[in-house]
Order: C-alpha cells, then structure tokens, then sequence
C-alpha cells in the first residue's frame, strides 16, 4: 500500500513511519466496513460494461463495414476485447478502493476537521465550549462532534513546556535551590 501513496502523491501520510502508515491504513478499512470491498466492485462492474458496450459498438462497427472479422478472428476479437475489460474493471476497483481508504485516512488524521467544510479547527481558541470555523464561519460545538479541547491544541503546543518549567520541564518554585543560587552568585 506504501507504493500507492508515492505515486499518488498523498502529502498527509509522507510524515508517518511504515508502521503508523499501516495503522493508519487499517484503521480506515475498519471505519469503512464492507464498502471497502463492495463500492470498488460496483465500479469495476461498471467500468467492465461500460469497455464492453464500447467494444461492442466497435464490434458491429466493424463488422457493418466489412472487415472480414468472421469465424476465428472474431471469438479472438470478443475473447480480447473481455481481457481488456477485466483489467478495466480492476483497474477502476483498485482506484475507487484507494481514493475511499486515502479519504478516511484523512478524516482520521484531522479528526479535529470542521463537520461543514472539512477545515482544520486545531490551534483554535476554544469559547464555552465551541470553535468558529474560519472558513466557513460555522459554530462547531466540541461535544456534539465528540472533539475535547485537547483535539485542538497544535503539535507546538504540545511539546512546549509549560510557563515557569525549567529545562528539565519541572516547575521552579519560588524558593528552589537554582534560582537562590541564581541570586547569590
């Protein structure tokens, strides 16, 4: 699966390790159930008949002009023309099949995403328990979304200490020994 994400270019899983990646990926086909398998089918059959009706069309424009396709040529004509749209039809399966994983990919990795647009509400101000969406300009209320305040908060804010923490990321309190130190010498 690594090998669709490099040629179809999808920036969001380039930052996660192999194993995240395969996480990732398996925690979409959970979420997206039996459609996984049964939507990609649908467009493979449907692709399929779509090449052939095509190749049919081309069949009898064939034949009404007098090619010659007859007896032999002919079932090798049908018999390619069926090869063809079977790998049509997995083509198009493998395709749909990605296109719905990548997508629940995403909702997974932005999970804090707005429900109207889809933007990204991390790094917003949360008010009484709800975000303005800046784009769409939407109330998205953190409960009804099952979002915590934590959801928003960015990677940077993350990793930041604390105000008041040392290097370590312990408090110093006002009476420590480095900061007494600090003033004697």
């Amino acid at each position: 699966m690594r090998l669709f994400s490099s040629l179809f270019s999808v920036p969001e899983l380039a930052e996660y390790s192999d194993e995240e990646f395969d996480r990732l990926v398996w925690q979409a086909k959970l979420r997206r159930g039996d459609a996984v398998w049964v939507v990609p089918m649908a467009a493979g059959l449907l692709a399929a008949a779509a090449w052939m009706g095509f190749g049919a069309l081309l069949t009898y424009g064939l034949k009404s002009a007098g090619s010659g396709l007859v007896g032999a040529p002919f079932k090798y004509w049908l018999l390619g023309n069926a090869f063809v749209a079977l790998l049509t039809a997995i083509a198009a399966g493998a395709c749909v099949r990605w296109v719905m994983i990548v997508r629940s990919v995403r909702r997974i990795i932005n999970r804090a995403g707005c429900p109207f647009c889809e933007f990204s509400l991390v790094g917003l101000k949360v008010q009484h328990g709800w975000v303005r969406c800046p784009e769409c300009g939407q109330r998205v209320y953190l409960h009804e979304h099952k979002l915590t305040p934590e959801d928003l908060v960015t990677e940077a804010q993350k990793r930041a200490p604390l105000e008041g923490a040392g290097p370590m990321g312990a408090l110093k309190g006002p009476g420590s020994k480095r900061q007494t130190a600090g003033r004697r010498g």
